[in-house]
């Protein structure tokens, strides 16, 4: 050890055990002079919270340099008395650090020998624990190789395999479908103690003061839940129809084609076309009957009574063949932005629509949670032109068994940038089109609108967090408050700039369930629309919907400057607009 330990208590601690060459540092071959220590990305102020957290820190290391004559042990001291130094820059101060320097090839004839310490024996682990007061049964291993893994199981610890190395596509954890670093590994260690985020500066505090929504039943015993603006206070009445249980029976079928899966849901064909005399969406009052059991709302959450996913718990089949089918678990619900029929998220005030991102945020966290969800998607379909059957202003959250396939390839582009070295494409993306500011149709502080590149439709825009973050839950309070306001007028755009307002489709990408706070996803929302005026459509063809291959007629330039000029500028924050 290099320098004494912080005072034990009585009891029990957990550890975190973390090995020092591609784990806690950069990955380097033989390291030997302290200047070849840097910390990887993203370690110190997570060991910082974890250290706060009263979980004991602790480096394991194999150091066969020793053995082999490349270095000495006063070199290994000069080396972490540096790795101590990069630590205190964060406040971190480890509890022990123990190295074996041990090989049986080794030039050194003492050191050249079998022993109990080097990893994936456990020797130096346990030595630790006996040492440091470490619960083993309580702590975890962290390491960038299988020895790693195997010397924290032995010593009965929680293990993870991370990959550090983005010119390395092994090791990488074993129950995770992207690479997991050590910056990953030990958030999912901080959470498991604490139950939070961890709070540093590069990862700005998320949101603390998330509201508890009551669950109310309708009266087939479907969920449904009422989000109120600050200020305001609404319940719901009692749901007086009879209504038999709902039935669905969607099923997945597999397409060995194109290995993917397709819903079939032909009980939707029964759902309202928006020719009902009571809008299902609007208030039950005088009598009157809807989803919406209230004399007011404004926010509301709520279970489709015609779902395309079951709401049965489950999982789809991990290796599907052809005419594979399967029972479509997952869930389907509505969200209502207002109990105004005649409403457009774009005329609605700015703290409503954070009321309906703080309910995407909120619907997300718990169907992520739920059994056999994969994926939560938000999105909605405004105009009966592109699919809305419903003219009352809503929006929609699925929570499916699946990565879609769009979703999916995003994922796999992120994942492939992230091991070549290059980083998280949307984020190189965002900066370019920031530097060039051609695209750019308005953006905020914390917030970028803009006209991809290769833009498919008449019109299109993306809105984009400058800052990296997987999914809506993890925003800021102030980041929020910006995307309500950017989000708010990037729909007035689509309202004002032809000669009658324009449908739209909008879709939220966001990381998958079970991701952490470090996933490769870049939170964003892409709004489109299919006309570039009410009688010019965009029609796809059979070379977009039979060959995938798109003809987009747009000018994505031009489209820029058409949307930011139709632009309704907020006043209650600066909005930088493109020069035009």
């Amino acid at each position: 050890m290099s320098r004494p330990p912080r005072r034990r208590t009585a009891a029990l601690e957990p550890a975190v055990f973390l090995d020092r060459d591609g784990t806690l540092t950069e990955p380097r071959a033989y390291p030997s002079h302290p200047s070849h220590l840097v910390l990887n990305t993203g370690v110190g102020p997570r060991l910082r919270a974890l250290q706060e957290a009263g979980v004991l820190l602790i480096v394991v290391t194999n150091q066969s340099g020793v053995a082999r004559g490349y270095f000495d042990e006063s070199d290994l001291g000069a080396m972490h008395d540096h790795l101590h130094a990069l630590l205190a820059e964060f406040d971190v101060r480890l509890d022990g650090v123990y190295f074996c320097p041990h090989h049986p090839d080794g030039k050194v004839p003492h050191l050249a020998v079998r022993c109990d310490c080097r990893k994936p024996e456990p020797g130096m682990l346990l030595k630790a624990a006996a040492e440091l007061g470490a619960d083993l049964d309580r702590s975890w291993m962290i390491g960038d190789m299988e020895s790693d893994v195997l010397a924290g199981e032995s010593a009965g610890c929680t293990s993870f395999l991370v990959n550090n190395d983005p010119k390395r596509a092994e090791p990488q954890q074993r129950f995770s479908d992207g690479v997991l670093t050590t910056a990953g590994a030990l958030s999912h260690i901080y959470r498991a103690v604490t139950g939070r985020r961890e709070i540093d500066g590069s990862c700005p505090e998320p949101r603390t003061d998330r509201r508890r929504v009551p669950v109310h039943r309708l009266a087939d015993g479907r969920e449904i839940r009422f989000y109120d603006d600050p200020g305001t206070s609404h319940r719901p009445c009692a749901d007086s129809r009879r209504l038999a249980p709902v039935e669905s029976h969607s099923e997945l079928r597999w397409d060995p084609l194109l290995q993917d899966w397709v819903i079939m849901a032909p009980n939707r064909r029964a759902r309202s076309d928006g020719a009902a005399e009571t809008c299902p969406l609007c208030l039950s009052a005088g009598g009157g009957h809807s989803e919406i059991p209230a004399s007011g709302y404004d926010v509301a959450v709520f279970e489709n009574r015609y779902p395309a996913l079951s709401g049965v718990p489950g999982a789809v089949p991990h290796a599907p063949r052809a005419l594979t089918r399967s029972p479509a678990p997952g869930r389907c619900e509505v969200i209502a932005y207002s109990s105004d029929h005649e409403a457009r998220l774009s005329d609605l005030p700015v703290v409503r629509v954070r009321t309906v991102l703080e309910a995407m945020a909120d619907r997300t966290v718990s169907l992520n949670a739920a059994d056999g969800v994969r994926q939560v998607v938000c999105f909605e379909n405004h105009g009966a032109q592109v699919g809305a059957s419903l003219a009352h202003p809503h929006g929609q959250v699925y929570g499916y068994p699946f990565l879609p396939r769009r979703f999916a390839r995003m994922r796999e582009v992120a994942l492939e940038a992230h091991r070549r070295g290059e980083g998280c494409p949307v984020c190189i993306v965002v900066q370019q089109e920031l530097d060039m500011n051609e695209r750019l149709v308005a953006r905020t502080e914390r917030w970028a609108a803009v006209v991809p590149f290769a833009a498919r439709w008449p019109y299109e825009v993306h809105v984009y967090p400058l800052r990296h973050v997987p999914e809506l839950a993890a925003l800021t309070e102030v980041e929020t408050e910006e995307l309500a306001h950017l989000y708010r007028t990037v729909l007035g755009c689509f309202a004002d700039v032809a000669e009658e307002a324009l449908p739209y489709l909008a879709t939220w990408v966001q990381a998958p369930a079970g991701k952490g706070p470090d996933d490769v996803t870049h939170l964003h929302v892409q709004v489109f629309s299919d006309r570039a005026s009410p009688s010019r459509i965009k029609k796809s063809a059979a070379g977009e919907l039979g060959a995938g291959a798109f003809v987009s007629e747009a000018d994505p330039e031009a489209m820029a400057k058409a949307l930011s000029s139709a632009a309704r500028p907020s006043e209650l924050i600066d909005i930088s607009w493109r020069n035009t």
